[in-house]
């Protein structure tokens, strides 16, 4: 008999586990709750309690209490962000209403938007190589074979030269010194 599922035991038991929610799914409802709780705790400790995790670890509070205080806390936080942000979007419609009254304004406006255009262009730049794969994308953007990384090889034969290319790799170890009697074998 198999034994009972964790969920049939634990029935109001919430899984967070980022494996089972992978992806956008999983940071939004796991690692942001996890990072929003550190910074509202560090700016008003008095009225956000620790992540989840840190308030499970401590013995005064139940299950139940951490789960009903981190939807207080959800709710506040929720709040505050919703007002900043209507606030700013606010504000950036009077001063966008404010500059389209006038010429000078318009085209202050237009310079803007092409000089923050062109600077989050710049910014994008391509991620460093951290992966075998992106040696080769990069082999092959300097003239390697774009279909078998080495010329006419293999994305394996590319790899081993890269590998063999290594500083100390292929050398063969020393051969042990001959037994007393001459002979090379045991």
């Amino acid at each position: 008999m198999l034994p009972p599922s964790p969920h049939a035991i634990f029935p109001h038991a919430v899984c967070s586990s980022p494996g089972m929610r992978p992806g956008k799914l999983g940071f939004i409802t796991f690692v942001l709750p996890i990072i929003l709780d550190g910074i509202s705790n560090k700016i008003a400790p008095s009225l956000f309690m620790p992540n989840t995790i840190a308030m499970l670890q401590k013995d005064e509070f139940t299950f139940s209490q951490v789960a009903q205080r981190k939807r207080q806390d959800r709710a506040v936080q929720t709040a505050i962000l919703a007002s900043a942000l209507s606030a700013l979007a606010a504000l950036s419609l009077a001063l966008i209403k404010a500059l389209l009254k006038n010429l000078p304004g318009q085209i202050a406006l237009v310079l803007a938007g092409l000089s923050l255009t062109l600077r989050l262009a710049k910014g994008m730049r391509p991620a460093p190589v951290g992966s075998p794969a992106d040696v080769l994308n990069r082999y092959e953007q300097k003239g390697g074979n774009a279909k078998g990384g080495a010329a006419g090889g293999s994305n394996e034969d590319f790899l081993m030269s890269q590998r063999i290319s290594q500083q100390g790799y292929g050398k063969a170890p020393a051969p042990p010194p001959p037994l007393a009697d001459g002979t090379d074998c045991v």
